[in-house]
């Protein structure tokens, strides 16, 4: 009897054993695509579909981005919308010298100004602008900042280049259909392009052909007019003197001549700064190009987190990872200029507390931003690009009576005065000498609401650690601090879709959370002489096929 209650035992402890190791099996991508020579993958299909297109006709990847870049506005003005405070980086991994191997394009980080200011001295956009934007949908486009971002993929472009990809855009339509009156109001109203409306009378006019689609109505994205004056702005792009007549129209009709002034004097700027070029910061083995403050506080956090080995392999890298994810945040807040409210609030905000609800999505849907990476072995460059983030999780951010671009906040407050960080935009290519080992996009947001900062240090600790590939790291699980303590007692795990608070003392307890959270990228691997390409969407959207060679 003695004898078959210690076997018994033994059985429920190595059953007991096998259950905990189950918990933290990975769930790998299924929607992996090799290619041997270029990769891109954006967040919407059509652009992907384009980018065959461009790839085929031996395009650089400058000029790819910039096709995407636009191909986005036009395909997606739901997520994002041109105007505002894009982020960038681009990496040539055989640059002569290692320390300009990593250009930085961010245009908002270094100057945080509010589009509207009560002071007339300090204006950067005229008070004309605010009167004709103001209670219509478009108050989040006065900023510039994509204009910034574009100029800087053309100002890498050959002019032959730019006239092909004029001539090929002129010809390249996409005809759909309005899924939902929701979606097609988007696809209308929210498109940047209508801003030169003086009156909003024409969206109730049915013979406008500009008025919201209704549910089920073809219509056609001439993405074509992307093509018009591409060539001819070249030379407006190259020493910052453009003019309306230089840009496309898809970009000129929504600005006035303040905002064109406004990019123009950021242009100069940016370009005399060397678009912040410089040689990444070492990250294990790596290179990492990332926006600051985010590059230098975690590689800061990896140079102080030791990796216990007696953790076991999946226990081991949840516990560094969260570990470094809680350190990456006490780096941030210590970093000069990151992490503090935005002093413009001080002025509008009611009693200090800004209103996050002008923005929040109901039910209809996921937060989105439009984003893309793009990765070519024979070029040995990569670029991965995170666009404005879209209306729905704020592309302006309520306070009083006043919008403010949520892209260049640090954090906000709620109405308990618990302060809630803000993630910039999070794009990331970790390289060595000579090659391009994983570019990465992601959108940012509020930690209360979004994934992206998680996700994203998940995915480049798990590369650069233990070599784990993105069919693993784009799934799940998913570990993370607790957004309101950050405290490695407090660790969430994702399975399946389901969070589990894990404490040291592997006691496991379901945690209420919302299951709604983006969590959305797009992702290139080099393994083993090839790409591997990915978008992966947790919220169970349809994933886009990567277009490649």
């Amino acid at each position: 009897m003695i004898i078959l209650c210690l076997i018994f035992f033994a059985v429920a402890i190595a059953m007991k054993s096998q259950i905990h190791e189950a918990e933290y099996h990975f769930r790998p991508l299924e929607n992996l695509f090799r290619f041997e020579e270029v990769a891109v993958v954006t967040s919407e299909q059509q652009c992907n579909d384009l980018a065959r297109m461009l790839i085929v006709e031996n395009f650089s990847v400058s000029v790819l981005a910039y096709a995407m870049q636009l191909c986005l506005f036009f395909t997606a003005p739901q997520r994002g919308g041109f105007g505002g405070s894009s982020t960038a980086v681009f990496v040539d991994a055989q640059a002569p010298n290692e320390d300009s191997s990593c250009h930085v394009i961010d245009p908002f980080e270094d100057y945080k100004i509010s589009y509207i200011h009560d002071d007339p001295n300090k204006q950067f956009v005229g008070k004309c602008v605010y009167e004709k934007l103001y209670g219509t949908p478009f108050n989040s486009v006065a900023l510039p900042g994509e204009i910034i971002t574009m100029m800087r993929f053309v100002n890498d472009s050959d002019g032959e280049e730019l006239a092909k990809l004029s001539h090929l855009l002129k010809v390249h339509n996409y005809t759909t259909y309005a899924i939902s009156k929701s979606i097609a109001e988007c696809n209308r109203i929210e498109s940047p392009r209508l801003v030169i409306s003086e009156e909003l009378n024409w969206m109730f006019d049915p013979s406008d052909s500009f008025r919201p689609l209704d549910e089920g109505e073809r219509y056609t994205i001439e993405i074509g007019e992307m093509g018009d004056g591409i060539a001819a702005g070249k030379s407006g792009f190259s020493d910052g003197s453009f003019i309306a007549d230089t840009l496309p129209p898809l970009c000129i009709d929504n600005l006035t001549a303040k905002i064109v002034e406004y990019a123009e004097h950021m242009y100069k700027i940016e370009k005399a700064t060397g678009w912040r070029i410089n040689g990444g910061r070492k990250f294990g083995n790596y290179r990492l190009c990332m926006p600051a403050p985010y590059r230098e506080a975690l590689a800061k956090a990896d140079e102080e987190t030791t990796h216990n080995e007696g953790d076991g392999e999946v226990t081991g890298r949840i516990l560094t990872i969260t570990e470094i994810l809680t350190k990456l945040c006490a780096n941030v807040k210590k970093m000069k200029g990151s992490m503090k409210q935005h002093p413009s609030f001080k002025n509008y905000s009611n009693s200090g507390r800004l209103e996050l609800n002008a923005e929040e999505r109901k039910n209809e849907g996921p937060w989105q931003a439009n984003m893309f990476v793009i990765i070519s072995r024979k070029e040995k460059k990569a670029i991965a690009y995170s666009g404005t983030l879209g209306r729905f999780f704020g592309s302006k951010i309520q306070s009083g009576s006043f919008y403010f671009l949520n892209n260049i906040l640090a954090e906000v407050k709620d109405e308990n005065n618990k302060t809630d960080p803000f993630v910039r935009l999070l794009p990331a290519i970790l390289y060595t000498k000579n090659e391009i080992s994983l570019a990465l996009a992601t959108h940012g947001g509020s930690t209360r609401h979004s994934l992206s900062l998680p996700r994203t240090i998940y995915m480049l600790v798990l590369k650069q650690k233990f070599n784990v590939s993105i069919s693993e790291s784009a799934g799940y699980p998913l570990a993370f601090p607790s957004t309101e303590n950050f405290d490695l007692n407090n660790i969430i795990v994702m399975k399946d879709r389901v969070p589990y608070v894990e404490r040291l003392h592997r006691l496991y307890v379901v945690k209420d959370t919302k299951l709604n959270l983006p969590d959305e990228l797009v992702a290139i691997e080099s393994v083993d002489g090839s790409l591997l390409a990915a978008h992966a969407n947790h919220l169970g959207e349809d994933y886009n096929l990567p277009a490649g060679f």
